[in-house]
């Protein structure tokens, strides 16, 4: 039987075509996607385009792309971006069906791509579909693990979904479960994290090592509260903190977060050597919270600096409030006081910080100061100079009012926690609770977290069961979600 020639050329080209489109970090891919991390999107579109020309069946540039528009979304909150490039997801998802459906990663570019802009729409509080892309997401990821054990890139983000999703509190789980089906494991979660770290560790050329080591880190600090095991994890990674304005926010946000405030300091002051970058507006934040964790007067002109240049939503009530902390603890209090006015008027309550923001604005109770500076000093990890500030400024808390009552007894215990004295910390939660279990200020339930912390660094499981499950019972108006999603990741992790 004669094939007609034409029926043959077809198939054959069609063929070929199929056969040809593939997905390799070559060089030139390697090259563009170190642009992107250094945030020169108009330099990385260049060097897509001549990827583009040069190798057009290689179906890495659909996925580099996307990077473009993710850091972008997640740097300036654009909305308007965002509703002008939507249409795109759809388009790079289908040009990567162009795969061989063998290939792994034909299924690991559409994942990420769908939770790059899932992470974008929840950014910007686009909530409903963003939970759809994300349980889509999930899902691929999942069966991918399932094809292909020995993959490492699905790992790395698998394994943050599995955590992140098995963190939160049941309660929000069972809104979630009625438009999605996901599930987290922690435990699994952090093991697929973990096996990709180690394989990047041994491989330089992973081409996702340093990004598994930074969500390893971030995994580390918030939800297995190792916060010194966490900062050892992302000085592993070869971030180039002069090039990329991402690196520098990167390290200096965990440097702040584990406590290694000059470290923070020397690298925000550090000038960046690209002029083709995007700004962070949010370094200039966090180059004031750096020195406000010192007492320093040079805080206010940091964070006036974001809430000028900033043209998103998140954190401005925040950047406020810590200004107006500056002040006070400069014993400015009529700046202080302009400043908790300007915070009813400017910013969203989106973060949980900025929500926290607000509450303290209308509520108009003007803080203590010594408590103040105790709490600035232990954020910044002077341990010392916190306990001083109580114990030379304050005789007797029992003749505070009730509510600096309550914060006395928990600064005093963060301050013995951090400071490795946990019998002291435990009596001083204790109080706190015993005080606080009824206010709707979170310091009762951030104690009974920390209690439960405590207790499982001490393989006390019963104990440590208890005051999470209190942490659950109480419920602040000031950060409850995520001290309910702490207590629920560390239940699930006995």
């Amino acid at each position: 039987m004669k094939i007609p020639i034409l029926l043959f050329t077809l198939l054959f080209t069609f063929g070929l075509k199929a056969q040809e489109m593939h997905f390799s970090w070559s060089d030139e891919a390697r090259v563009c996607l170190n642009t992107i991390y250094n945030l020169e999107f108009e330099k990385a579109r260049t060097q897509l385009k001549a990827l583009e020309t040069e190798s057009p069946n290689n179906l890495v540039r659909v996925l580099l792309a996307d990077y473009i528009d993710f850091f972008y979304l997640m740097i300036e909150e654009d909305p308007v971006y965002l509703d002008e490039h939507i249409k795109l997801k759809s388009k790079r998802i289908e040009a990567l069906e162009a795969l061989d459906k063998k290939d792994p990663y034909r299924s690991f570019a559409q994942a990420e791509i769908k939770l790059h802009w899932a992470l974008s729409r929840i950014r910007l509080e686009e909530y409903l579909y963003a939970i759809l892309d994300l349980n889509k997401a999930f899902k691929e990821l999942k069966q991918l693990e399932e094809q292909h054990p020995d993959f490492m890139p699905s790992k790395k983000t698998l394994g943050a979904l599995y955590v992140g999703i098995g963190s939160i509190p049941p309660s929000y789980r069972s809104i979630l479960g009625i438009v999605s089906s996901l599930d987290g494991d922690i435990d699994k979660g952090f093991e697929l994290v973990e096996t990709a770290f180690k394989h990047g560790n041994e491989n330089d050329a992973f081409i996702f090592r340093d990004e598994t080591a930074i969500v390893y880190a971030y995994l580390l600090l918030y939800i297995g509260k190792e916060p010194q095991k966490a900062w050892a994890v992302m000085n592993t990674c070869q971030l180039n903190t002069q090039k990329s304005p991402l690196a520098k926010f990167i390290k200096s946000n965990l440097a702040l977060r584990t406590r290694h405030v000059d470290e923070a300091i020397k690298l925000l002051q550090e000038p960046l050597d690209n002029k083709e970058a995007i700004d962070i507006d949010f370094l200039d934040f966090m180059l004031g919270e750096a020195y406000l964790y010192k007492l320093d007067p040079k805080a206010t002109d940091y964070f006036e600096t974001y809430i000028q240049n900033f043209t998103g939503k998140n954190y401005v009530k925040e950047a406020l409030q810590k200004q107006a902390w500056s002040y006070l603890v400069q014993d400015d209090l009529e700046n202080y006081q302009k400043n908790m006015q300007r915070i009813n008027e400017e910013g969203e309550t989106y973060s949980a910080s900025d929500k926290s923001a607000q509450f303290q604005a209308k509520a108009g109770n003007t803080p203590n100061v010594n408590l103040l500076k105790a709490r600035l000093l232990c954020d910044g990890g002077y341990f010392e100079k916190a306990r001083s500030i109580l114990s030379q400024n304050i005789f007797d808390p029992y003749m505070l009012p009730r509510q600096d009552q309550i914060e006395y007894f928990y600064r005093a215990a963060r301050i013995d926690q951090l400071s490795g004295l946990n019998s002291a910390a435990k009596i001083n939660y204790l109080k706190t609770i015993e005080l606080g279990k009824t206010s709707k200020t979170y310091f009762a339930c951030r104690a009974a977290l920390e209690m439960g912390h405590i207790f499982k660094k001490e393989k006390n499981e019963t104990l440590a069961r208890k005051y999470f499950s209190l942490c659950l019972d109480l419920e602040p108006d000031e950060y409850r979600f995520s001290l309910h999603t702490s207590a629920k990741a560390g239940l699930r992790s006995l």
